[in-house]
């Protein structure tokens, strides 16, 4: 089959790919696929399959949903059996067994399902490596292997995780949007699930109005980066994944460094016509990411209703402007702000544009090498940086009128806003 695929995959595939690995399940014309690790998600799985099924089934013949159970040997016995249940519900999918009636339902709906045993005995992801970067990569890179290279309809590598809720036209708005735009890259829009008062509820808003807060305020900065990485929302073509060198194997944040590589080869957009809903729950599994941030938040170690201080954001806007402007001259100091000048003298900028600049040849060349140095890794390194040296975070909610005052709605809001009214300034950051 390796000899079938396109010179550019195979290269990919020997510098940079991992497996090989066996996918279970019917794999032919294949132009689409949903790459979905599960760790310990028997229950949770069932109820993705389910939301899955209620999707509009335009896309459903080349689109195929490859779970990745996976664990690592060490992993506890729960966990093992666990998976060994999952694996067997997918089996019976995979070969029209309906084992009970969710099982039934999928099979009806004409789902696509394939998994990859990464959890049994003598399968399972390396000690050392093994976590969800490894196996997103894993899943990723063995898709590649398996598109219709003989079709010309765009050849698309998405995730999600097991743990997740869809829109019902969750398929339809992501194909749709990479088949009507010259789009290589893509986050589908995001909501929390934050129905019932509990504590649980006030952790997961608090959490996501930070997240909304940090994307928008970026996106006012206008920095080339405001964009949400959350892994179970990524989108991108073929040709953009093997540019960024694919998925990497980190245990956390790969979402993040996955995008910030994927950003530098091209824009990354946003698929607001549809959403996912990521899990609310705690977890310990990652020390980043929102089971990270609802525990933290549980375990009352820190003020959780704080955000980064508005100036970090007017600096980053007035850099922006100028920096990736043609009349950008590093010599001139009275344009750059200050906690952006000590920052750039700490990682050794003012040199490393001197090569930038010669080694362009072109506007568009230097443009882009600038949009590099100071990417999305940098951008956040600065924020961290302005807030220990320069600027405290305030309160979330002075923060949040702030920014909403910015994007001309005017609201007066309270340093502590009951439950309900965290809800509302929640979705007013969500609608923007």
């Amino acid at each position: 089959m390796t000899k079938l695929l396109p010179a550019q995959v195979l290269t990919y595939l020997n510098k940079n790919g991992v497996g090989p690995r066996n996918i279970t399940g019917n794999t032919a014309g294949i132009n689409c696929c949903i790459a979905i690790p599960s760790l310990n998600e028997f229950d949770n799985l069932k109820i993705l399959l389910n939301s899955l099924a209620e999707n509009d089934n335009q896309y459903f013949n080349d689109s195929l949903f490859l779970f990745i159970v996976n664990n690592t040997a060490d992993a506890e016995d729960t966990v093992k059996q666990n998976n060994i249940k999952t694996l067997a519900f997918l089996e019976g999918i995979v070969n029209n067994r309906d084992s009970d009636f969710s099982a039934n339902k999928i099979i009806k709906s004409g789902l696509r399902i394939a998994f990859i045993d990464a959890a049994s005995a003598g399968k399972e992801l390396d000690d050392v490596e093994g976590g969800v970067g490894l196996a997103r990569k894993i899943a990723m890179d063995e898709a590649l292997k398996i598109f219709n290279y003989n079709c010309s309809a765009t050849k698309l590598l998405v995730c999600l995780d097991a743990d997740c809720t869809v829109d019902k036209n969750y398929l339809t708005e992501i194909r749709s949007h990479f088949n009507s735009k010259k789009s290589s890259a893509a986050v589908v829009n995001y909501r929390h699930n934050s129905g019932e008062d509990n504590i649980n509820t006030y952790a997961i808003i608090c959490y996501e109005i930070y997240l909304r807060y940090y994307e928008l305020a970026l996106r006012y900065a206008k920095s080339p980066y405001a964009f949400h990485t959350i892994g179970s929302t990524m989108a991108c073509d073929v040709a953009s994944y093997i540019k960024a060198e694919g998925m990497n194997k980190r245990k956390a944040a790969e979402d993040f460094y996955f995008l910030s590589k994927l950003s530098k080869f091209c824009k990354v957009e946003k698929i607001d016509a549809t959403n996912v809903y990521p899990s609310s729950r705690e977890s310990d599994r990652v020390p980043f990411g929102t089971g990270q941030r609802v525990s933290r938040y549980l375990s009352y170690v820190r003020n959780e209703y704080e955000l980064y201080n508005p100036e970090i954001f007017r600096n980053l806007k007035l850099w922006n402007e100028y920096y990736l402007s043609p009349d950008f001259d590093e010599n001139n100091k009275a344009a750059i702000p200050a906690s952006i000048d000590s920052y750039l003298r700490q990682n050794n900028f003012y040199n490393s544009f001197a090569r930038i600049k010669d080694n362009s040849k072109t506007a568009r060349q230097l443009l882009n090498q600038k949009t590099r140095w100071f990417d999305a890794f940098r951008t956040l390194k600065y924020i961290h940086y302005a807030k220990d040296e320069h600027f405290e975070n305030i309160n979330m909610f002075k923060a949040v009128e702030w920014l909403l005052k910015e994007n001309d709605i005017p609201v007066n809001i309270n340093e502590a806003p009951s439950i309900d009214e965290q809800r509302d300034i929640l979705n007013l950051l969500r609608n923007l």
